[in-house]
């Protein structure tokens, strides 16, 4: 149990240097001067931003579902609704702009925030609730491993893309932000959204060893991954 438990922590401290990178960067366009960049095209970062936009949607589905197990384990019923919804646009392939992505995520940090404040009541739960609870943890494992893989690109992507922006012609701008505005959008929001999903984790497993509550393999499997 203590190695899942460092997993997160060091997990945490990736998600809150890449957040911090990514509220340095300054307004768009522009990010870092660097003069040295090389010329970079819209349509080439727009390329790169359909992958992480896919990840992204591979990730937050699995973080959902194990999401919509724990909210229906402590009988969050509005969340259980709500994730219900997301799971049905998520698995219909429509969430690939900002606006998509957004209530996405959005309905994954409420849904985060209940959790966790049933979590810290220390409710008693039934046998069956505790053991769902730890089955969520094998879709949340595979989720964080993906999220984690996918934040080591988004520095990169945010300097690709914030220089394609500064260096698209001036009556272009804004159609360059609004070509790149679900990447961006990804890479400035995920690493903090991932770092309050880790804390909720770090509750759940203290909660689990608390009660004897055993992970399932297939999770410990996915969390030794990362």
């Amino acid at each position: 149990m203590k190695t899942p438990i460092r997993t997160f922590a060091a997990l945490a401290a990736l998600a809150l240097g890449s957040n911090t990178f990514a509220l340095g960067l300054g307004d768009l366009p522009g990010g870092d001067k660097d003069k040295g960049a090389a010329t970079t095209s819209v349509d080439d970062v727009a390329g790169r931003q359909e992958s992480l936009v896919k990840r992204y949607v591979s990730a937050a589905t699995h973080i959902n579902d194990a999401q919509l197990q724990m909210s229906q384990a402590l009988g969050l019923k509005q969340q259980e609704a709500s994730l219900q919804d997301a799971a049905t646009v998520l698995g219909s392939g429509a969430v690939l702009d900002k606006d998509a992505i957004k209530k996405v995520s959005a309905t994954s940090q409420e849904a985060d925030a209940a959790i966790s404040e049933r979590l810290e009541a220390g409710e008693v739960l039934s046998t069956e609730s505790k053991q769902m609870l730890a089955q969520s943890l094998v879709p949340f494992g595979m989720g964080l491993n993906e999220t984690k893989n996918l934040a080591n690109e988004f520095k990169p992507f945010m300097q690709s893309a914030t220089t394609a922006i500064k260096d698209a012609p001036m009556t272009q701008k804004l159609q360059a932000k609004s070509k790149l505005a679900a990447g961006l959008y990804v890479a400035k929001n995920t690493p903090g959204l991932l770092s309050d999903l880790i804390g909720t984790s770090q509750q759940l497993m203290g909660y689990m060893q608390s009660q004897n509550v055993k992970v399932p393999d297939e999770a410990s499997d996915a969390l030794g991954e990362l």
